[in-house]
């Protein structure tokens, strides 16, 4: 009985070795690893675990940006409440005003007969010039000049001050353009010598450089039939901020209507330069007299300075008040100033609404933003299509890292239109730099009105971005359109 139990007992530790070493490893064979499991170098099993991928994810564009800062060229309305371009505004404003200019310089230096100088409408600007052709230089008290000077009535009607611009509007405007003092009829073509009395021959040694080849009686419609389209040129090269561009090459180059201080003294220079000859301007400075007050009686002046016309006065008071010329019975500018590059501040909601002629749109990185793919859709009104080059400036904070680079997205060429594309343009790839974006620094400052004829936009200033923005930029390949731009996904990284 004895025997049989040990032999009970003898089995069953047997059987416990077995089961506990067929548990063990062959490098482990007393199975006191720790319950670490040591594969062998023939062991077919490879049981390493695979590193988990996570995908790139495309996220909502509000996640990494505070809204758009937008430029675009918007429609304006005229004085009519009409849309227009800003090129059809700004040709009949070049028109009008250089015809402006140019009626007030033969009003002031041209011929003896006045009838020719009814003129109601320029190019479709409703301004009636009836008003200010009684007199040049503007209106003038009946009883005291007015010094536009010094901004005060300067002397009574028997004293003419040389520095006084309603003295020539008076002495001057009339029908002869004459006094006992100076001459000033003629004066285009050279006006007339003066040797103890004005001479009846043209001194034409000294006349403009844009005359009227001596005719008489037909100043005005022979100023603006031979020498409109010059000036016209001239006026829009000082808009430009060029010399030599034709009318049209120059148009294209102007960024505001209205007339800036810089414009306003632009074409004073021009129209001494261009129109009368620096010769006559120069020569004219000398003959300027020592007195400021003369009495007709008493006359201290000699002969040369009798010839005196004052340009350095008078072409500035001429372009200064066709600048500020008005409608008739209102105080609204009939040139006013508005920017062509208009600028909105957008949400991304809002951006992904409003329909402009946009030129560029700039992002407002978050801190900390990536530098990955960015996806664009767009939506255009009444059908409206058209293909665009779209380029791209990124700032990361510390410099460039994409400087105005063109990004055709893998979509392929951009076509602007209603179809719902989704656009991806890959950043990082084009960038010199992976590093994030630092927080948009820039202003938030909007620019520009759609009604300046009756509200005046404000001059824009210089656009300040900070140093850290993206900057999509668009390129019509033909002509622009108006459209809208979602900003639909930004990814948070890439591979």
């Amino acid at each position: 009985m004895k025997n049989k139990f040990l032999l009970m007992v003898l089995a069953l530790v047997i059987c416990f070795s077995v089961f506990t070493c067929a548990a063990c490893s062959p490098k482990d064979p007393g199975g006191d690893g720790g319950g670490q499991i040591t594969p062998g170098p023939d062991d077919d099993d490879d049981d390493d675990e695979t590193p988990i991928v996570v995908e790139p994810k495309l996220e909502a564009a509000t996640n990494y940006f505070d809204g758009a800062k937008t430029t675009y060229t918007a429609a304006l309305k005229n004085e009519n409440n009409q849309t227009k371009t800003f090129n059809e505004l700004l040709n009949r404003q070049i028109e009008a005003f250089t015809q402006d200019i140019l009626v007030r310089l033969v009003k002031t230096y041209g011929e003896l007969d006045n009838s020719n100088y009814s003129i109601s409408n320029f190019n479709g600007l409703n301004i009636n010039l009836s008003s200010i052709l009684i007199d040049s230089l503007g209106a003038v008290n009946s009883t005291y000049r007015y010094n536009h000077s010094t901004g005060g009535y300067c002397h009574n009607v028997e004293t003419f001050n040389i520095d006084c611009v309603g003295c020539y509007a008076v002495y001057m405007g009339g029908g002869a353009h004459t006094n006992t003092i100076f001459k000033q009829r003629r004066t285009i073509e050279g006006g007339f010598n003066y040797n103890s009395g004005f001479s009846d021959t043209l001194n034409t040694a000294e006349k403009w450089l844009l005359n009227t080849n001596n005719v008489e009686n037909d100043y005005l419609n022979t100023y603006l039939s031979v020498h409109l389209n010059t000036v016209k040129t001239e006026v829009a090269n000082v808009l430009a901020g060029t010399t030599s561009q034709t009318y049209e090459a120059a148009l294209e180059k102007i960024g505001h209507l209205g007339f800036s201080a810089t414009d306003k003294q632009n074409i004073i220079n021009m129209v001494k330069t261009k129109i009368i000859g620096n010769a006559n301007t120069t020569r004219d400075q000398g003959r300027k007299p020592g007195v400021t007050q003369i009495n007709p009686i008493s006359i201290p002046i000699t002969d040369d300075q009798r010839m005196f016309k004052n340009y350095e006065l008078l072409v500035p008071a001429i372009v200064e008040m066709a600048i500020n010329h008005t409608f008739d019975g209102t105080t609204n500018k009939a040139y006013p100033y508005a920017s062509k590059t208009a600028v909105s501040n957008l949400s991304l909601a809002d951006l992904a609404l409003t329909y402009n002629n946009y030129e560029t749109i700039v992002l407002k990185p978050k801190a900390n933003a990536p530098i990955t793919k960015l996806q664009l859709q767009f939506g255009t009104e009444f059908g409206a299509s058209g293909a665009y080059d779209i380029y791209f400036t990124v700032k990361n904070g510390t410099g460039t890292v994409i400087n105005n680079k063109l990004i055709t997205p893998e979509e392929g060429a951009v076509t602007i239109n209603n179809t719902g594309t989704k656009y991806l343009f890959n950043l990082a790839a084009n960038a010199t730099s992976s590093s994030t974006l630092a927080k948009y620094t820039g202003d938030a400052t909007n620019y520009g009105t759609t009604t300046p004829f009756t509200a005046e936009g404000s001059e824009m200033g210089t656009i300040n971005n900070g140093n850290s923005y993206i900057e999509i930029k668009f390129v019509p390949k033909t002509s622009a359109i108006s459209f809208k731009v979602s900003v639909s996904g930004y990814y948070d990284k890439v591979r």
